[in-house]
């Protein structure tokens, strides 16, 4: 059974306030529980399977996404490289100077700290034309499919071609008929777009909205669309990790098959899941945190240590069955051919 934040403010009401909180109160103090529970204690629980698809060279994680823990790039086993990697002594050097030639494909950490899943892109002239596109930035819009979230603006930090830095709201647009990707009107009268052109974006502050928001870098003269992120209603300030796929040609289609870690994300809605399958560990672990309000420590410790220990039984018995030990042969990609470069379990 899979419990949800309505079965946890359940449990924990009693708890907050001696019984008399608001529910907003309760949820934010379930949240705050949940954000203990999962920085000290890494769960196998919280590993999840996604695969990318993406043409280019780099991806970005989904919001509740942590990092990739281990990897796949178009069916080989890859591995996966810290930020540090292009500064290594003797190592690959920097990126704008590699060739991609090299016969593996791995993944490199590229930071936790975008803004946007997506850069905007370059500029170009498109195939028979002469005009050059985006040479002078984008405008931007922004789009939710809750009516109730029209005219809510987002806080945009960015800079110009030129490399000087503004900060904008944007008011976001609803979808035409809260349908999502449908769009009715002309740009920047209908359909409100940036004031300013952007050539990149470092910091986004959303507001409390309802729904999703989409945001799309756009050339209001020739209607180029291009998508850049989706920010979740729970969250106020986006972050992305990005990865770039090493020796992998730019126009190329590149397949990742990634075991992530999932990070904590604020529950909103009731039927949002725990990532802790456990109410009885949530209710531990808000009962320490009263203790620790009211100046018990020592009550605090021993709650949260009982917490802890039903989280470590509980994500053992979801834990794959103990059986034959996987041995890796760290060599391997020197001793078999590129083709049979696959994780060997023996």
């Amino acid at each position: 059974m899979l419990y949800t934040l309505a079965d946890a403010r359940r449990a924990c009401g009693r708890f907050v306030e001696s019984g008399t909180a608001k529910p907003t109160i309760v949820d934010q103090r379930v949240n705050e529980a949940l954000e203990r529970l999962l920085d000290i204690t890494p769960l196998e629980g919280l590993l999840r399977v996604m695969r990318f698809c993406t043409q280019g060279r780099s991806f970005a994680l989904p919001h509740n996404a942590e990092k990739v823990v281990r990897a796949q790039v178009n069916g080989v086993a890859a591995r996966v490289f810290g930020r540090a990697y292009q500064f290594l002594d003797a190592g690959p050097g920097d990126d704008a100077f590699r060739s991609q030639t090299g016969t593996y494909s791995d993944l490199e950490d590229l930071g936790d700290d975008w803004a946007l899943m997506y850069d905007l892109p370059a500029a170009f002239v498109p195939t028979g034309g002469t005009t050059c596109i985006g040479n002078l930035g984008w405008s931007l819009a922004a789009f939710s499919t809750a009516a109730a979230d029209a005219d809510k603006t987002l806080t945009l930090r960015g800079f110009t071609p030129g490399g000087q830095d503004f900060t904008e709201a944007l008011v976001i647009n609803r979808w035409h008929g809260g349908e999502e990707n449908s769009l009715q009107g002309h740009w920047g009268s209908q359909i409100k777009v940036s004031a300013n052109l952007f050539a990149g974006l470092d910091r986004v502050v959303v507001p409390e909205v309802s729904a999703a928001i989409q945001l799309f870098a756009v050339d209001t003269a020739t209607e180029y669309l291009y998508f850049l992120a989706t920010y979740h209603p729970s969250v106020r300030r986006p972050q992305f990790r990005r990865y770039r796929i090493t020796n992998h040609c730019p126009d190329g289609v590149a397949n990742v098959l990634a075991q992530v870690q999932l990070r904590h994300v604020p529950l909103v809605l009731d039927d949002d899941i725990l990532p802790v399958n456990s109410v009885q560990a949530v209710k531990l672990a808000v009962i320490a945190i009263r203790e620790e309000n009211s100046g018990k420590l020592e009550a605090a410790q021993q709650a949260m240590a009982s917490a802890l220990q039903i989280v470590a039984k509980r994500d053992e018995a979801n834990t794959m069955t103990h059986g034959t030990p996987v041995i890796i042969d760290s060599m391997r990609r020197w001793a078999l051919q590129p083709q049979h470069g696959r994780t060997m379990i023996m």
